[in-house]
């Protein structure tokens, strides 16, 4: 008797550096840093944070 497991797979998540993320959501860089900016008027909350991957790199 053979039995078929099947799981339902979690959206993955990967770490984009800002050249690619300024192309996929069409935003400057600067723009993006005013949403990740809790003192900014443009602050969101819902954006995603910034990954530090080094002493000098961040995703």
């Amino acid at each position: 008797m053979s039995s078929v497991y099947t799981r339902q797979s979690e959206p993955q998540q990967r770490i984009l550096r800002m050249r690619e993320l300024t192309k996929i959501v069409g935003l400057s860089r600067s723009t993006i840093y005013e949403k990740l900016n809790p003192e900014s008027r443009y602050y969101d909350e819902t954006f995603p944070k910034i990954v530090r991957l080094g002493a000098a790199s961040v995703g």
